[in-house]
């Protein structure tokens, strides 16, 4: 599990590592903090990012939707992108997982930076 520490600093870019042969990163626990954007490396393989969240460490994780719109929380994505995400998607949620729909490619292709904001 990664945990991020927002403490006084007020922005992280914690990895979320996608293992070879898996299409979904390790827990990160946002501890303070809202996921508000993420950056792909170049050399990613997946079309598009999902999420999955559980109120507790090592919990069952779920898959995110919009309350709003009712739909599956979804990023179409490419290489070498940064991508703002809308931080009160995240705000109630303490452990988040990255999902793919593509499996990792290597070293640098299963690496995503995920930019989060501290919660005030």
């Amino acid at each position: 599990m990664v945990e991020v520490n927002i403490g006084k600093d007020r922005l992280k870019y914690p990895a979320a590592t996608i293992q070879t042969a898996s299409t979904t990163s390790q827990e990160i626990n946002l501890r303070g903090g809202t996921l508000c954007g993420l950056i792909t490396p170049g050399t990613f393989t997946g079309t598009a990012l999902t999420f999955t969240v559980s109120n507790t460490t090592g919990g069952t994780f779920v898959p995110l939707y919009d309350g709003v719109a009712g739909t599956q929380v979804s990023v179409t994505v490419t290489t070498s992108r940064a991508y703002a995400l809308p931080p009160t998607l995240f705000a109630g949620w303490q452990y988040v997982k990255v999902v793919s729909n593509a499996g990792a490619n290597g070293d640098a292709g299963r690496i995503v930076l995920l930019a989060v904001r501290g919660i005030e």
